[in-house]
Parts: C-alpha cells; sequence; structure tokens
C-alpha cells in the first residue's frame, strides 16, 4: 500500500482520500463493507483516509490557501509548494486546538508540557504506519532549522523521528520536506507561548491553550494574508509573524499572552533558532527560490501514485 495518499483536487473542487490496507486476519468473516478476502482467502481490513480528522484538516488546508494565494499552486516553484505543505500542516495544529474539549485533553495527556510527544505533534500516525515509513508522517516537535537543507541533490521526502532528528538531519529539496522547518517553528511558538502563560492557580490549562491555539490562528492568517501574491519566501514570513505578533502583544487578555510580550518574544526566538534570519541564508533562499518541485503536490505523504477511491466534493 505505499501508494496510499490524500490530496486536494483543483479541477474537481474536491478532496480525495485513498483506502489502506490496516490488517491481513485470516478466519474472520467478510461481514463489513471495509473487509474484502484476497486469493489466500484472509480477510483484508482496510480504512478510508478520509475518517483521519488530521488528513482530512491537511487537505482543507490546501483548498483555503488555494483560495487565498492561487498563484501559489500555479507555481513549480519549491518554496511555494514548501508553503503550501506547511500551511496544510498548520491547519491540522489549528484544527486540533479550535476544540476546547481537545484542548483539555492534550493538557491532560502532556501534563501541560506541549513539548511531550501527543496527538497533536504526532501527524498522520495511521497512514504512515499503513505506508510503513515509521509512527507518523511529520512531527511539529522537530527541531530541524534551514542549516539542515541538502541543496545539492532532491530525494524523496526524510523521515523524522517525533523528537526531531536522530544523528545528522537532512532535509531534500522537496516540499514536505522542507516544510518541517516552518511546522516546527510554528509548533514551538504555540508550545512555548503556552508553557509562559500556562498558570492553574488563575486559569483552567485547557482553557488557556484554547485561548492561545486562537491567537495562533490569528498569527498564521494575518501573515499568510499579507505574503505576495507570487515568490513566497521564509524569510517575509518571519517578518510579517514578528510585526503581527507585536500588534498582539499590544492587546490584553486573560492567559493567552495578550499584553504580555510573550508572542514577540517567542516569535523571535524560534525565527532566530531555525536560522531564517541567519547571515548566509537569504543566499540560500535565492537557491531555493529558482528550485521547482518536481514531486506530486497538495497531498498528505509525497507519495507519486494515486488510487482514489473516495471523494468528498464541493462545487
Amino acid at each position: 500500500p505505499n501508494d496510499v495518499n490524500a490530496f486536494y483536487q483543483r479541477d474537481t473542487h474536491s478532496l480525495q482520500f485513498d483506502r489502506f490496507i490496516t490488517s491481513t486476519v485470516e478466519g474472520q468473516k467478510d461481514d463489513h463493507k471495509s473487509k474484502s478476502k484476497n486469493k489466500n482467502n484472509k480477510t483484508i481490513v482496510t480504512k478510508c483516509c478520509g475518517t483521519s480528522f488530521e488528513i482530512v484538516a491537511h487537505e482543507t488546508g490546501h483548498a483555503i490557501l488555494d483560495a487565498i494565494h492561487p498563484k501559489w499552486m500555479e507555481s513549480n516553484q519549491l518554496l511555494s509548494w514548501t508553503f503550501q505543505e506547511f500551511f496544510a500542516d498548520a491547519t491540522v495544529i489549528c484544527g486540533h486546538l479550535s476544540q476546547l474539549d481537545v484542548c483539555k485533553d492534550l493538557v491532560r495527556i502532556t501534563d501541560c508540557d506541549l513539548m511531550k510527544e501527543n496527538p497533536m505533534s504526532a501527524m498522520g500516525e495511521e497512514l504512515a504506519q499503513a505506508l510503513g515509513v515509521g509512527g507518523c508522517l511529520r512531527s511539529g516537535l522537530n527541531t530541524f532549522t534551514v542549516h539542515d537543507i541538502q541543496t545539492t541533490t532532491t530525494s524523496s521526502p526524510s523521515l523524522p523521528s517525533p523528537n526531531g532528528s536522530t544523528g545528522t538531519p537532512t532535509l531534500s529539496l522537496e516540499c514536505h520536506d522542507l516544510s518541517q522547518i516552518l511546522t516546527g517553528m510554528f509548533y514551538h511558538i504555540i508550545a512555548n507561548v503556552f508553557a509562559r502563560q500556562c498558570n492553574p492557580a488563575l486559569f483552567d490549562p485547557g482553557e488557556t491553550l484554547f485561548r492561545v491555539g486562537k491567537k495562533a490562528r490569528k498569527l498564521l492568517i494575518s501573515s499568510i494574508l499579507q505574503m505576495p501574491e507570487t515568490d513566497p519566501t521564509f524569510t517575509r514570513f518571519g517578518e510579517l509573524m514578528c510585526g503581527y505578533a507585536q500588534t498582539m502583544d499590544n492587546t490584553s487578555g486573560g492567559g493567552d499572552g495578550g499584553g504580555s510580550g510573550v508572542w514577540r518574544e517567542e516569535v523571535e526566538q524560534e525565527i532566530m533558532s531555525r536560522g531564517i534570519f541567519g547571515t548566509n541564508w537569504k543566499e540560500i533562499e535565492f537557491g531555493l527560490h529558482n528550485a521547482s518541485q518536481p514531486a506530486v503536490h497538495h497531498c498528505i505523504s509525497g507519495s507519486t501514485v494515486h488510487c482514489t477511491t473516495f471523494t468528498v466534493s464541493h462545487k
């Protein structure tokens, strides 16, 4: 099942989802529509990607960004597609934080420490297992920086360990790979702001995370909306995020970081730690700007083969 995928298709105004094998069992009755018998009389149990909140949210993110910046999808430039994948994964994170009950579960599971592996940080676990690529497709806990970019070759996407990388990480010139720098940055900003604002004696931690998530969505959307219609860059995105973080710090709000200066501080810290404002980054980014993205786009895993079996369409 290494060709399984899910993807947004502009021409049909649809999100499309494959089925993937979850198990093969001998001796079970074929009594469910998601089961079938193979030639060895074993029951094959399948699941549709469309039943996964994270996969649906990811593909919805592609559709939303296509409405905001349609020329990014029409371009074959690597950075345009990198932002497509980042925004799609950021939509997953924002989707989790838009649900108060999920926020309460997250703080309970992590004991208020979002730097611990959790259901929001690990994206696409079931699909990753079906593809045989590890525990998750991508992780918000990654610590990739621009210095991890291998600028001389193009290969299949790297597979991060849940806590970032093992040994010397290498990010290929592929949009799913490069997007992890921005996704990790966005996740860490949220986690660090929450850590500084979490005060169970004053506010319920789940409600605090919910409010931080609302601010994070505003930061993301405000920055994306002001990005150029063509040729997006990490540098410009970082500049816009710093500006909007300062604006958010000028507003007050209990338990969400407003009025404390925390948003600007954490945004700047994460941008710098990822190397985006580094001395030689603009030269590297110029080279990436001129690179093309040859792989299949607007999909969850970077796989190059699609066998569509299920479609949700809105025309």
